[in-house]
């Protein structure tokens, strides 16, 4: 592991030397656009083994004093030149060198003061890259030359963490990201560190399988973002309303699993409509069930009584195909407003969403023959395609229809 500093090179400058104040105390001087905040950089991190300076035509003639402003500091660090010609396609040419010059685990030291104007956001695209191949980015400075100072605006570095690191949770739920940004910092406020535990649990949950649980991991995860909302992080506080949205602003059974949908964790969402669908039901007053309704006949010993009479009454061939005759001969009652045409719908979306976590998952839970009658009658519908046509797409499509269709009951 070695430290290694990356910059532009600014025309030669003639004249006297400026002293700048550094951070922490103590003074450098520079006639250089990027000497003193390189000699400071020098001084504050004694085990620079390299130097790359990036070198336009126009920083050609800067290179040579910069060679010796190294060796005069920290004879044992190299100075390397990466060209970067006038009309370079700056990923394909410097950036490419650079990831080429930077190996694994190395450390990267900024200075942002020379160069033209786009030369802060391509160090910042840089540092991106870097980050990607683990390596990390410990320091950035400049000077101002108004002022008189070295600025160390290594903390804007750690919010492009902060801001990935969001994303990853928001898209994917992992939360490693923003643990190492927080662990940089004074350490994860108590609401921040209640969010992601509660989007960690919910993830391996969900990863897992573990639907049984997930009742309980999204009135955590409610109970953590509403918590977090004030926080006295202004950013994270600023970026919160934007990551509700990614959960349709209040997390719950369908927009989990919507969420999984768009985090293409497809066997997932599966599971959760096959498993958890059946209960939001009940939850939400679509249906309910008659009062001193009878246990069902059959039952598997993996299902809940509620599970078995889902399935032995509500998914057979004749309900599928008329929902409006075959209901009140049911356990079960609509709730208000719930037309049977949209019921219909609904249980169908169900079935066979079943029947592709069951395809998906190599599992079957049903008479082989009356599965196969079923699927038949389902794919009449334009709305569905025959499993042995399936693509991922279709699974989403399927998925994310019966999602529309429950919000819309």
């Amino acid at each position: 592991m070695s430290k290694k500093i990356i910059l532009f090179l600014s025309d030669l400058k003639k004249g006297g030397a400026r002293e700048y104040r550094c951070p922490g105390g103590g003074t450098v001087v520079g006639v250089q656009t990027c000497e003193a905040p390189l000699r400071y950089l020098l001084g504050a991190y004694p085990k620079v083994s390299e130097v790359l300076c990036i070198v336009t035509p126009i920083g050609k003639g800067t290179l040579p004093a910069v060679r010796q402003i190294v060796k005069e500091i920290a004879p044992a660090t190299v100075v390397t030149q990466i060209p970067f010609e006038d009309g370079e396609d700056f990923s394909a040419g410097p950036l490419a060198q650079i990831m080429a010059a930077v190996k694994k685990n190395d450390e990267i030291l900024l200075e942002l003061t020379g160069g033209l104007r786009d030369a802060v956001m391509q160090l910042l695209l840089t540092s991106r890259a870097l980050s990607f191949s683990s390596v990390p980015t410990i320091g950035a400075v400049y000077s101002n030359y108004g002022t008189g100072e070295i600025v160390d605006c290594s903390y804007l570095i750690g919010l492009f963490d902060l801001l990935g690191g969001m994303q990853e949770l928001a898209s994917f739920g992992s939360v490693d990201t923003l643990r190492g940004y927080y662990a940089k910092q004074s350490g994860e406020k108590s609401e921040i560190k209640a969010l992601l535990d509660a989007m960690e649990k919910l993830r391996e949950d969900i990863t897992l399988c573990r639907t049984g649980k997930i009742d309980q991991r999204i009135a955590a995860f409610n109970a953590a973002i509403d918590g977090v909302e004030g926080c006295s992080d202004p950013l994270m506080a600023a970026l919160i309303p934007a990551f509700r949205t990614k959960f349709d602003k209040k997390l719950n059974v369908p927009s989990l699993i919507r969420w999984c949908i768009n985090s293409d964790m497809l066997q997932q969402a599966l599971t959760l409509y096959r498993e958890r669908i059946p209960g939001y039901l009940l939850k939400r007053s679509i249906l309910l069930v008659k009062e001193n309704a009878s246990p069902p006949i059959e039952k598997e010993r993996w299902e809940t009584e509620e599970d078995a009479r889902f399935r032995t009454q509500l998914l057979t061939l004749s309900m599928l195909k008329d929902t409006e005759r075959c209901f009140p001969s049911s356990d079960y009652i609509t709730g208000k407003n719930v037309t049977f045409s949209k019921l219909g719908t609904i249980l169908q979306d169900y079935e066979y969403i079943r029947q592709l976590r069951n395809m998906v998952n190599h599992a079957g839970d049903g008479k082989d023959q009356e599965q196969n009658s079923k699927l038949d009658f389902l794919c009449e519908s334009t709305r569905y395609k025959s499993l042995d046509q399936v693509r991922a797409a279709d699974i989403r499509k399927a998925l994310e229809q019966g999602l529309d269709h429950l919000k819309n009951c």
